[in-house]
C-alpha cells in the first residue's frame, strides 16, 4: 500500500487519507493527501454520483516543507462542504 514518511511523524507513514461526503442531489465530495510537494491536502467533486469528477484543488498552503495529511471534510444542512 501507499505510506510516505513525513518529517512531523517520521516513525509512521502517512497514508492517503480518502475520506468522503455526499450533499442531498447526489453530490459527491472528496478529500484526500496527495503526493506532491511535501504531503498536500487535495479536494475533487461530483455532480454526477462519482461517474465524473472535477480537477483536483490543493487545500494546503504553500509553506515551503509543510506536512499536511488526516484530511477531513462534511457537508452542512444548507449545502455547504
Amino acid at each position: 500500500g501507499y505510506s510516505r514518511k513525513i518529517d512531523a511523524m517520521p516513525e509512521a507513514g502517512v497514508n492517503p487519507g480518502l475520506v468522503l461526503a455526499t450533499g442531498d442531489s447526489g453530490e459527491v465530495y472528496a478529500a484526500y493527501v496527495g503526493d506532491g510537494r511535501g504531503t498536500d491536502i487535495l479536494f475533487t467533486s461530483s455532480t454526477d454520483g462519482g461517474l465524473t469528477w472535477s480537477t483536483a484543488r490543493n487545500l494546503t498552503g504553500i509553506r515551503a516543507g509543510s506536512d499536511d495529511f488526516n484530511p477531513s471534510i462534511a457537508v452542512g444542512l444548507e449545502g455547504n462542504v
